[in-house]
């Protein structure tokens, strides 16, 4: 027995070890989280962390194509979930930042997937593609809330409203009103959100 421990002791303490250090660079990037979330909140008329926990992966929506797509698709990825509708002048003013982003995040090769998804009635179907067509953002706003499920899942009762989910479809962050997406401090935001969740 003494002659088994004595030959994998090595072996345990690097494997000890490994799991500290993982565990204080969790530490830290949890504790630079929390002074980046401090900073960005600044650039939001509301930034908060929901009280209940959300879960957005069984949700339903139309696609730019107007097929059906679970959110549980993106499963794996985290989401920028921005709700907006033809009649608010603010989300309109903000799709184009939110493109920028979205264009952004995807040039650096990130796990990011940025949507913008519009609460319109069924009969503002011709104006919202109108819309997307004129502010050129078709792979981003061409997303549809069919049957408001999402809308009331996450009780949204203010436009804009975007949410931040984890890449396992968990709502992280509420942001009410319109926003500069891709502010810098935004996108560190983002990178520490993806060392923490």
């Amino acid at each position: 027995m003494q002659g088994w421990f004595s030959k994998y002791i090595i072996w345990i303490g690097i494997i000890f070890l490994l799991i500290m250090l993982s565990f204080f660079n969790w530490i830290k990037n949890d504790r630079l989280l929390k002074i980046y979330e401090a900073e960005v909140a600044s650039h939001f008329k509301s930034f908060e962390k929901p009280k209940e926990s959300f879960s957005v992966s069984d949700i339903e929506i139309l696609g730019p194509t107007g097929s059906k797509i679970k959110l549980s698709h993106y499963y794996g990825r985290y989401l920028i979930i921005n709700l907006w509708a033809t009649w608010c002048t603010p989300c309109i003013e903000e799709l184009p930042s939110l493109n920028k982003l979205r264009l952004q995040l995807k040039a650096a090769g990130k796990r990011w997937s940025v949507m913008a998804v519009s609460v319109d009635a069924e009969n503002n179907m011709d104006k919202m593609t109108a819309m997307v067509d004129r502010l050129d953002v078709e792979d981003l706003a061409a997303y549809y809330d069919h049957k408001n499920t999402l809308q009331n899942t996450l009780k949204t009762n203010v436009l804009p409203t975007t949410f931040i989910v984890s890449d396992s479809g968990k709502v992280l962050y509420t942001i009410k009103g319109d926003a500069i997406w891709h502010d810098p401090a935004v996108l560190e935001l983002l990178e520490r959100i993806e060392h923490v969740y």
